[in-house]
């Protein structure tokens, strides 16, 4: 799993902010004010570069980062097309 090599904010649905911490083609990590339990649907909007990208993910699971009052969440990507990943690789994968 890689690290973006720049901060890619969020917004969850519910108008919550959080961060991508990692992403590895299938599975999204990123800090959330709240947690998800497993299978919990999620939706949200990343701000990428050229454009916003709205994303549908289900959970995997939720733990509190030490010493902060955020959560790291795990989702794996439900309906990703193709031009999508390629945008969410080229966004947030190292070079």
């Amino acid at each position: 799993m890689s690290e973006p090599t720049e901060t890619v904010m969020l917004t969850l649905s519910t108008g919550e902010s959080g961060a991508v911490v990692a992403w590895d083609g299938a599975v999204l990590v990123f800090t959330s004010p709240r947690a998800f339990a497993p299978g919990a649907p999620i939706k949200l909007s990343l701000a990428l570069a050229d454009s916003p990208a709205d994303l549908e993910l289900k959970a995997i699971g939720s733990r509190r980062a030490e010493g902060d009052a955020l959560f790291q969440v795990r989702a794996r990507a439900m309906n990703l097309r193709r031009e999508l990943r390629l945008r969410l690789d080229a966004a947030l994968r190292p070079a």
